[in-house]
C-alpha cells in the first residue's frame, strides 16, 4: 500500500494527515484471474487502483461482448455511471490475470474528499489519463483500420501484448479474433530478423 500512497503523491503532495487516513480506510483485493469485481445489474460501490494485475471492462450489447475497458497496473477502475448514481451497472470489471487492488467504498471516497479535499487532484489525475486513454481509441476505431488500431495497441500497451489472451485484446480494438491474429502474425513475422 506504501507503494500506492507513493504514487498518489508523485501526483500531488498529500498531507500526512490524508496519508494517514487512505493508510486506514483503503482496502486490499487480492483477486484471481477471472473473478469478478462487479457484474452486470450491480452497483459499483468501489472504486479501485490497480497495483499488479489487469481489470477488463464489459457491456453485452445483444448477444456480443463489446470491451470497454482494458485497465493495467498504476491505473484506477470503476463503473463510472453505476459509481457516481448509485444506479446498476450495465457493465461487468473482471480481472484477466491474477490482481492486487486497492478500493475506497463510495461512502469512503466522500468523506475523505470532505476531510482532505486535495485528494480529488489524485482522483483527477486519474480521470484525466482515462479520458485521454478513451478519446485516442475512440480515433484509433473511427480513423484507423485494423492494422492501424493493432499498431495503435502495440505503442500505447506494448506490455500487454504477450501476457493476455488474444481475444481481450481483440475485443478492446473492436476487431474479430481471426482478424487480431492475422495482424499479429504479419508483425511477429515482419519483425523477426531475415
Amino acid at each position: 500500500m506504501t507503494e500506492l500512497l507513493t504514487e498518489f503523491d508523485k501526483i500531488f503532495p498529500l498531507a500526512e494527515s490524508c496519508k494517514f487516513h487512505l493508510l486506514n480506510t483503503l482496502k486490499e483485493h487480492i483477486i484471481p484471474r477471472k473473478h469478478y469485481l462487479l457484474k452486470i445489474g450491480q452497483i459499483c460501490r468501489r472504486i479501485y487502483f490497480v497495483q499488479e494485475g489487469v481489470i477488463y471492462g464489459h457491456r453485452i450489447i445483444g448477444e456480443k461482448e463489446i470491451c470497454s475497458q482494458l485497465v493495467p497496473k498504476h491505473r484506477m477502475v470503476y463503473a463510472a455511471q453505476s459509481f457516481i448514481t448509485q444506479s446498476p451497472t450495465e457493465e461487468a470489471l473482471q480481472a484477466i490475470e491474477d490482481s492486487v487492488l486497492y478500493s475506497l467504498s463510495h461512502e469512503e471516497y466522500q468523506r475523505i474528499l470532505k476531510i482532505h479535499p486535495e485528494f480529488i487532484f489524485v482522483v483527477e489525475a486519474y480521470i484525466r489519463n482515462e479520458l485521454a486513454d478513451c478519446q485516442e481509441r475512440l480515433f484509433a476505431f473511427q480513423a484507423l483500420e485494423p492494422h492501424g488500431a493493432y499498431q495503435w495497441l502495440i505503442y500505447r500497451h506494448p506490455d500487454l501484448i504477450h501476457r493476455l489472451p488474444v481475444k481481450y485484446l481483440a475485443r478492446y480494438i473492436g476487431v474479430k479474433l481471426n482478424v487480431f491474429n492475422t495482424l499479429k502474425n504479419n508483425h511477429l513475422s515482419k519483425s523477426k530478423p531475415s
